[in-house]
């Protein structure tokens, strides 16, 4: 079925895939095309990748996405299913051993404070922004939205992080919002990138 791509891209002279996951924000997450009632599907891609070489002791979960826009009952749905899906992994890679950092970004739809934020919050999901090294305030943040539409700016795009604990040997250095722009004129994306720089052991 036509549906979204959400892809995740990295850098393979740094990253091996370890495993390759797909759901769907959906009442039946392992079915293909499938979501809460919309044309098209909801689709959840990750991976799990390993450094090389493997210095780091830590593989990473990371998954891409994007929530549906003005219905809040799809989002919330949509909140637990990434988080049903979530918890089945960390119990496998708990039995499995070793160490995971388990990440989940896109377009989520839903600014800081509102009920799906809140919900990926209460589910153990936390904002990277919000224990970024730079100690800002969330609203000290610019929106991650550009006005190519018309529509008023936003912050709706997301890093979360999984089971975050602290103390742990992860570390948020900073977060940025960029804008991909063509000319002086255009921008790539209705979007602006949020980079994420993240600390693992002792390694940026």
């Amino acid at each position: 079925r036509d549906g979204e791509h959400n892809s995740v891209w990295y850098d393979s002279n740094q990253l091996t895939v370890q495993k390759e996951h797909t759901f769907w924000m959906s009442r039946s997450p392992s079915v293909p095309g499938t979501s809460f009632d919309e044309v098209t599907g909801r689709v959840v891609n990750c991976l799990l990748l390993r450094p090389k070489p493997s210095i780091l002791v830590v593989d990473i979960f990371f998954c891409s996405t994007h929530l549906p826009s003005g219905n809040k009952t799809r989002q919330l749905m949509s909140v637990d299913v990434i988080s049903e899906q979530f918890k089945l992994f960390h119990r496998e890679f708990t039995t499995q051993g070793g160490e995971q950092l388990m990440l989940v970004s896109g377009d989520f739809n839903a600014v800081p404070g509102s009920a799906t934020h809140t919900a990926m919050i209460e589910k153990g999901f936390v904002d990277a922004r919000s224990i970024s090294k730079e100690k800002r305030d969330i609203s000290g943040y610019s929106p991650t939205t550009n006005d190519w539409h018309g529509a008023k700016d936003e912050m709706i795009d997301y890093l979360w992080i999984y089971n975050y604990k602290t103390g742990s040997n992860m570390s948020v250095n900073s977060v940025k919002h960029e804008q991909i722009s063509i000319d002086n004129e255009r921008t790539a994306s209705d979007h602006k990138m949020v980079l994420v720089d993240l600390t693992l052991n002792g390694y940026a």
